[in-house]
């Protein structure tokens, strides 16, 4: 398969691989810390991205490590039912000044973390000054957390992050997507194209019911009135250079999985 010229398939491969790590993390989150096994061979684990959760727990959420000079920020997808929620709150709100909008369930994820990483990166800064690369990325709700961390680090610090995401939602509007195609962060989107997930939530939910067949009937003005009670004003639009590959496991959760993922990817020549 050829890919587009700057994407590194064993990049994202690597990458995807410290995902699985960060899950094995949330897994073992009660697991006394002499027990843990979670930690990657062969990279350092910098701090854990922790957040707190509306219960009063706190939650590991993925990673910083590093590794040959470079940097390493891993996100997990959803695994409790206080993210589900926030997946679903799609109410879009300001982000960064002059980055457009993000939804609202991000919008509360990201700020949690937004503090430990862009402290953890400037201090790393100071203790490895030939630091190279800033590597970030995430699988399903972890993807769009990173696309808010890149331009929370293009912003806040002097590094341009590298990101690869595996499965992402669309993350904002098209205010956000334009600041951040404009910003100079590299940013590879891998998706598969019989997956959910990356078709949601859905670019526009704004409908011409004629264009559909429809005419003044009960049906055209039912579909009005729900449209305009949920999202009729929210525009969203993906980011980042599209990879895709296509397979189909038979059910929802197999196609966003991400060993599913990772096992199309690394068999495409």
């Amino acid at each position: 398969m050829l890919y587009p010229k700057g994407f590194v398939r064993d990049r994202a491969l690597e990458l995807g691989a410290l995902i699985k790590h960060s899950y094995t993390q949330f897994e073992q989150r009660s697991t006394p810390a002499t027990k843990q096994s979670w930690q990657p061979p062969g990279y350092t684990i910098v701090i854990e991205c922790k957040i707190k959760q509306p219960n009063g727990e706190v939650v590991p959420f993925g990673f910083i490590a590093t590794k040959d000079n470079n940097c390493y920020i891993i996100f997990r997808g959803t695994r409790t039912p206080f993210e589900w929620i926030d997946d679903v709150a799609i109410k879009q709100v300001d982000y960064l000044a002059g980055w457009g909008q993000t939804t609202k369930g991000f919008n509360d994820i990201y700020r949690k973390l937004s503090t430990q990483i862009i402290s953890a990166l400037n201090n790393l800064k100071k203790q490895i000054p030939s630091l190279a690369n800033i590597f970030l990325t995430g699988h399903s709700l972890g993807g769009s957390i990173a696309d808010l961390c890149a331009a929370d680090i293009i912003s806040n610090t002097s590094f341009k992050p590298i990101s690869y995401t595996f499965g992402s939602p669309r993350t904002g509007d098209i205010d956000f997507a334009k600041k951040y195609l404009n910003s100079g962060i590299v940013s590879w989107r891998i998706f598969n194209t019989e997956d959910i997930v990356p078709t949601l939530p859905l670019p526009t939910f704004h409908i011409h019911p004629s264009e559909l067949g429809l005419n003044d009937t009960t049906v055209e003005l039912s579909l009005k009135l729900v449209l305009s009670n949920i999202a009729s004003n929210l525009i969203f639009q993906h980011i980042g250079i599209p990879i895709s590959f296509t397979f189909h496991k038979e059910t929802i959760s197999d196609n966003h999985n991400l060993d599913n993922y990772l096992q199309n990817l690394q068999a495409q020549d």
